[in-house]
């Protein structure tokens, strides 16, 4: 499959992938397991009526059996432990770095994902898995490699059914040899999917089913190429009145708290406001809408100027886990956004407002990130390469448009 975008530079964990490893922390949960298992991710894959488990695991007899086998085991039936006792690829191989960022970020999301929509359907007390096993861990780091090497910027539950045949003696491969399901010939048919994919082909279902998270809200809320759910965009409507300033700014909020979440903090600094322009910005490219709303053509204006002076996404991701992992946890609120995000959003209102704009766009929320020389944005920027005079000279011509 030829890549889909020069724009895009990261591959990172699709909706498809992030419920599926949210029900396997759900089913860990449910089974008193202190980490989540390679077991716990085939018997999910299993449990779901899309195609990764049906083609991992083919026909209903041993689908059957095998998840049968998993619910009756417990550790003392088990010959592995599920870690990973296989070679791990250095870190300094090319892109080895991105892809452990991206596995470690995809499982903190997950877990997110998991504790808002589960809780309240699991015993009080239940203690969430906050880590995968060995194998596991390996299996999600694997997912990664497997969609660069299809060429695409997203990981599916495809990737997570195949990476799971690569990792080597693991509890999910030990179950399935024990029901005798031919390995080889579900790595083949796996493969032949992947190759399906590079050659153009037909996605399953659910890798196109993208009615989750940010991309929900813009599609109901008619900010696609789809005039959306008219409640949705009248509670849109509502919520800008109430001091959002836009739909487009609440988005980008809504963003930056994912932003934040998968980078290992607890509420949204201005940093994770920066990334969600970025971050929605490649969801938008992804999911290629034939005319997007005016709002949205400014994220991606912003977006391009940003490449333009030598922003490059990946490296920002990595920048920025790497400058919070030290950091005191900054003040917050009830919103999810630190204090500081909260004046930022209320002077980008202000910003806009004081120049006639009839609606937020990204360039109002870029030019109050970088007002400050100083300032944390304007920093992350400049140390990572970036021409910071020229992005505001072009933020001046797109202010004056």
């Amino acid at each position: 499959m030829e890549q889909q975008s020069s724009t895009v530079t990261t591959t990172e964990y699709a909706a498809d992938a992030i419920e599926l490893l949210a029900r396997v922390i759900r089913y860990s949960a449910r089974r008193s397991s202190a980490t989540s298992g390679t077991e716990h991710l085939v018997h999910v894959l299993l449990d779901d009526s899309e195609k990764p488990g049906s083609v991992l695991v083919p026909g209903l007899n041993k689908s059957t059996s095998v998840s049968g086998r998993i619910m009756a085991m417990d550790d003392k039936h088990w010959v592995h432990d599920d870690a990973f006792h296989g070679e791990p690829v250095a870190l300094d191989a090319p892109g080895e770095e991105d892809n452990r960022f991206e596995a470690e970020a995809a499982w903190r999301e997950a877990l997110w994902l998991a504790e808002g929509k589960y809780a309240r359907k699991l015993p009080e007390g239940t203690v969430w898995p906050e880590r995968p096993s060995g194998a596991l861990g390996e299996v999600l780091v694997g997912a990664v490699r497997l969609a660069r090497a299809e060429g695409t910027y997203e990981v599916h539950g495809r990737h997570l059914a195949r990476a799971v045949l690569d990792v080597g003696d693991c509890r999910a491969v030990e179950a399935m040899t024990l029901c005798r399901v031919d390995l080889a010939a579900s790595a083949s048919a796996l493969d032949a999917q992947a190759q399906a994919m590079r050659d153009g082909g037909k996605p399953w279902w659910s890798e196109v089913d993208t009615n989750t998270g940010s991309l929900m809200m813009l599609r109901q809320g008619g900010l696609l190429d789809e005039r959306g759910k008219w409640w949705t965009r009248i509670l849109m409507s509502m919520f800008s009145r109430g001091g959002d300033g836009s739909p487009l700014l609440r988005i980008l909020t809504q963003q930056a708290k994912s932003q934040a979440t998968r980078h290992g903090r607890d509420a949204a600094e201005p940093r994770d406001l920066l990334m969600a322009v970025l971050s929605l910005d490649r969801l938008l490219t992804l999911a290629k809408p034939s005319s997007p709303a005016e709002a949205l053509r400014s994220v991606g204006s912003v977006a391009d100027l940003l490449r333009a002076h030598g922003t490059d996404h990946a490296a920002l991701v990595r920048a920025v886990v790497r400058d919070g992992q030290d950091a005191d946890s900054p003040e917050q609120d009830e919103t999810g956004l630190t204090a500081a995000s909260n004046r930022l959003l209320a002077r980008t209102r202000l910003f806009a407002a004081e120049r006639g704009a009839s609606s937020i766009g990204a360039e109002h929320l870029l030019s109050v990130l970088l007002s400050d020389a100083d300032g944390g944005c304007a920093r992350l920027l400049r140390d990572n390469g970036v021409d910071l005079d020229g992005v505001r000279a072009g933020l001046d011509r797109l202010l004056g448009a």
